[in-house]
């Protein structure tokens, strides 16, 4: 999965979208339960 991220542009990587964690990086620290389905982008990662 780690391989598969550097494919994804650094643009990509610094948005929030609907299916990707609505938590600011400036809560680090900080524990967060994800319900969601996680960024569906890296399913389409060769």
């Amino acid at each position: 999965m780690l391989r598969a991220l550097t494919n994804v542009h650094d643009e990509a990587k610094d948005r929030f979208y609907d299916c990707d964690s609505p938590v600011p990086p400036a809560l680090e620290g900080s524990t967060v339960l994800d319900l969601g389905c996680g960024p569906l982008w890296l399913r389409r990662c060769p």
